[in-house]
């Protein structure tokens, strides 16, 4: 028996169909009613569109978000500093299955955007590496929504379809969308979208095996896509090679579960072990009859890819606040390779900037308590390059101050001679008879100039008294400015 979402009918489905060629692009999942008076079990096949599905997994992985934040997280930070939305899905396959991604928008009170585009995606069999690199990954065909400011009911029935969609126009896609949404130009940096892996074994036959095997078996598989590498660059590499560089680059690890992280990427791969027991006890009571006319592995991977996002992110959301500690270094550090710090002004406003950083992103500060996930950030922090990242640009810090030390000392030694021949010259032409001398002996015999010298004598010779003593004050009050700013 089949049931159909509330308020959609046959007539429906075909006029939406006629219009739109509404395409398979539904889930179904099957559930089994036991009617205990009757004896009877029913096999109720429910249709969840695609959409439905991809929003209540949004609802879901948004409360495990909240929970994360709140649970560990500084409460000012969470309530104060940020703010998260969910956006709309695109629509495309893989492999003849429907790809689920979701979409969430988290804006900082700091005035940056992390976009979150997170897509599950079913392999036949293990990935191949090829001479493209895994961030060429392309999907054949991509239905966008139509961007709109706002949208009605019947627009979420058109599409923009594109083919060949790499991984980064998608996130252009997202990017032009929030600028329709908000009315407001955001500005991005290629540098600045690091792909974020996640690996997951869930082949039944696995299931007693420590998840350990399976990396060491496709290890070069991570290696490829830790490194971004081709299959050249990588099989250019021995065994040994790969082992030392999966060494370095783990920050966690458990019998079933490893984290890597390089300063350009994160992989987390799961086995089945972690994810199994739960899936086989949600579906126990009824497992014999879904086995018998089979649906058993259907539910079974339908529960594998609810929950597989949502412990993905129990470890991506500490890796995106090293992510944005890392955007504001590598913007302090781009604007430090462009700019000439000559005063202590600029000088002052770098070091501003940095103690920003370094307060707000401290894991102290950061964490409201104690536990793994501080401890995850820390390591992550260091295997990310973040922190070596904030050590060099300390350095170079430095190195301006010395430079802005020394700019300003010779600045001031320049002025101190000026103003040490110009008060000199002062001392001789400030005494009322020097002054004198100068309007009768010389500007008198100026044309136009010595006719007002000569009938005003008295007010020519206090203006220029007058002027002299300004541009004295001047050039002191100069030095004085100099030497407080040193």
């Amino acid at each position: 028996m089949y049931t159909k979402p509330e308020g959609i009918t046959d007539k429906r489905l075909e006029e939406l169909n006629k219009k739109y060629e509404v395409e398979d692009d539904y889930f179904v999942e099957t559930e089994v009613v036991e009617n205990e008076e009757l004896g009877i079990k029913t096999l109720f096949h429910k249709i969840i569109p695609f959409e439905q599905e991809i929003y209540s997994m949004a609802l879901s992985l948004n409360d495990e978000l909240e929970r994360i934040n709140l649970g560990w997280l500084d409460e000012n930070f969470v309530k104060n500093q940020q703010q998260r939305f969910i956006l709309l899905p695109f629509v495309s396959e893989f492999q003849d299955s429907l790809v689920e991604p979701i979409v969430i928008a988290t804006i900082y009170e700091v005035g940056i955007i992390t976009l979150q585009v997170m897509m599950t995606l079913e392999y036949k069999e293990i990935i191949k590496i090829d001479d493209s690199t895994p961030r060429n990954f392309n999907l054949e065909r991509v239905k966008f929504y139509k961007l709109q400011s706002t949208y009605k009911k019947d627009d979420f029935w058109e599409y923009d379809t594109l083919e060949n969609v790499e991984l980064d126009s998608i996130t252009s896609y997202y990017e032009h969308y929030i600028e329709k949404i908000v009315g407001v130009s955001i500005t991005t940096n290629y540098k600045h979208r690091p792909i974020s892996w996640g690996f997951g074994d869930f082949n039944k036959s696995n299931k007693k095996d420590d998840h350990e095997k399976f990396v060491e078996r496709y290890k070069r598989q991570y290696f490829s896509h830790l490194k971004n590498a081709n299959k050249q660059f990588t099989f250019r590499h021995s065994d040994k090679d790969i082992k030392a560089f999966l060494e370095n680059s783990l920050a966690y690890y458990n019998s079933d579960l490893s984290l890597w992280v390089t300063p350009s990427s994160i992989l987390l791969s799961v086995g089945i072990k972690s994810l199994y027991p739960t899936a086989e006890e949600a579906l126990k009571e009824h497992k014999k009859e879904l086995m018998e006319n089979g649906f058993y592995d259907e539910n079974l991977n339908l529960i594998f890819r609810r929950q597989y996002p949502i412990m993905l992110l129990n470890y991506f959301r500490f890796y995106e606040l090293t992510f944005i500690k890392r955007y504001f270094l590598k913007t302090l550090l781009d604007n430090l390779s462009k700019g000439n710090y000559n005063t202590v002004a600029e000088y002052n406003a770098v070091i501003k900037d940095l103690n920003y950083v370094k307060l707000n992103f401290d894991a102290d500060v950061l964490f409201a308590t104690e536990g793994s996930p501080k401890d995850l950030y820390i390591e992550l922090l260091e295997k990310s390059g973040v922190n070596k990242l904030e050590k060099k640009i300390e350095n170079l810090i430095n190195n301006i101050k010395e430079s802005v030390s020394n700019s300003q000392s010779i600045l001031v030694r320049k002025n101190e001679t000026l103003i040490l021949i110009v008060s000199s010259l002062l001392t001789i032409l400030i005494g009322y008879n020097a002054i004198k001398l100068i309007v009768f002996d010389l500007l008198s015999n100026i044309p136009y100039v010595g006719q007002i010298a000569s009938t005003r004598p008295l007010v020519t010779t206090g203006v220029i008294w007058a002027l002299l003593v300004v541009i004295m004050l001047s050039l002191n009050i100069k030095r004085w400015k100099f030497l407080r700013n040193e």
